[in-house]
């Protein structure tokens, strides 16, 4: 199951072979699209939603045209079950995994031809994601989820887990990438530029069948062999609410665009919709530069102006009372004349600001900023000699006249 970018359209994949498309508004069905050769085992929109992609159980792709509801045949196609399926950002790339054959088949969309190939370690891939933007693709395999390049196509990375993993997902800012372990009833975040692990989530469910992110990224929606799809809070790591199904396991989740109603598709072939408006919260989402880079003054003094950085929250309003680290990672200055690193909490306005120091050596001056432990802006600012004149021979700012000669160690 999948909804569709603009919120309007729920489209499901089903046993008898095609993929029937739901108005979210009215919750009527649109039509229904046939023609497939097996059971729809897996649907994507591509991100305009123009495309949608279903991949069925012998391994055939069909990828529709949303306007005029038809479907150009595939040029090739897996050897057996496509698991999942998962446009790039861009549009351009459809990543498909195969149960049977141990690959991820990277399709170009416009060709409709398989442009490259990526080989597991002999384990079926179970699931596909792509980072928010499109540089790293995350597959299932094993007890592992493989990272990989997507401009040399090449594996960059392998994390490792305690037995095999479901399904994954990347978070909306690309920065955390959650993964399933049912063997250990765990649901286990890494960031991503680390290679990390956050944390582990633990529950009560043997099989975690799909996952999901609120778009603000702050919830993590399950889908659950229980026969619950489930909403944990990932900044407190904690269950939030669990909605019973009628009936079987839950095989798929997907939140609306605007993160208002959770989507849940089960074993049973009913498909329900939750309000979970009431779990939508500001956080902090966006880190902006105010003012202060590029800053100039004699070596060892302070900057007359402040750095200043506003943090705002997923509907882009600024947020007050967040902690916001500014670190100096190069030219020796300090915070608050005495430390290099130092938390600024943000005011009404959401903005926080710091006074640097600059070193005693001339040069430039390094301050990253960060949210939440992951950099989001840097600031630069230059120590200059000062303009006393040459026969005060103040060592500190002494440079040597033009046409003058140094010997080195003097």
């Amino acid at each position: 199951m999948d909804i569709s970018p603009d919120g309007a359209t729920l489209a499901a994949g089903s046993g008898d072979s095609t993929v029937v498309l739901w108005d979210m508004d009215t919750h009527e069905r649109i039509d229904v699209l046939g023609g497939h050769s097996k059971t729809v085992s897996s649907v994507a929109f591509s991100p305009d939603g123009s495309l949608l992609a279903a991949g069925t159980q012998d391994g055939t792709i069909m990828i529709w045209d949303i306007v005029t509801r038809e479907a150009v045949p595939p040029v090739e196609k897996h050897s057996g079950y496509i698991a999942d399926v998962a446009f790039s950002p861009d549009g351009k790339t459809l990543a498909a995994a195969g149960w049977w054959d141990d690959t991820v088949k990277l399709w170009d969309v416009a060709t409709r031809e398989v442009v490259a190939t990526l080989q597991m370690p002999t384990h079926p891939v179970l699931s596909v994601s792509f980072s928010s933007d499109g540089n790293t693709l995350a597959s299932s395999s094993g007890g592992a989820v493989l990272l990989w390049d997507m401009a040399t196509r090449d594996e960059v990375a392998t994390l490792e887990h305690s037995s095999e993993v479901r399904t994954v997902a990347f978070s909306p800012d690309g920065a955390m990438l959650a993964v399933s372990v049912p063997g250990a009833h765990s649901i286990v975040l890494w960031d991503v530029a680390t290679r990390r692990k956050i944390t582990t989530l633990q529950g009560g469910w043997a099989w975690v069948n799909s996952m999901a992110f609120s778009p603000d990224g702050s919830t993590l929606a399950l889908g659950t062999t229980s026969g619950t799809a489930e909403l944990f809070n990932v900044l407190a790591e904690k269950l939030e609410q669990a909605f019973p199904h009628t009936a079987g396991g839950v095989a798929s989740v997907r939140f609306t665009p605007d993160g208002a109603t959770l989507a849940s598709a089960s074993s049973d072939g009913i498909i329900e919709l939750w309000n979970t408006s009431e779990w939508l919260r500001p956080r902090p989402f966006r880190l902006a530069m105010i003012s202060g880079d590029g800053q100039q003054a004699a070596p060892g003094a302070p900057l007359e102006s402040p750095f200043v950085v506003e943090v705002r929250d997923q509907n882009g309003n600024p947020l007050p009372d967040v902690p916001v680290t500014f670190t100096v990672t190069a030219g020796n200055g300090t915070l608050g004349k005495q430390f290099t690193v130092e938390r600024a909490i943000t005011d009404t306005g959401g903005r926080a600001k710091v006074f640097l120091t600059l070193g005693p050596v001339r040069g430039t001056n390094t301050v990253k900023v960060t949210l939440g432990g992951r950099e989001l802006a840097v600031f630069h600012s230059e120590g200059v000699g000062s303009t006393v004149d040459l026969g005060e021979r103040d060592f500190r700012s002494w440079h040597l006249p033009d046409g003058a000669f140094a010997r080195l160690g003097k």
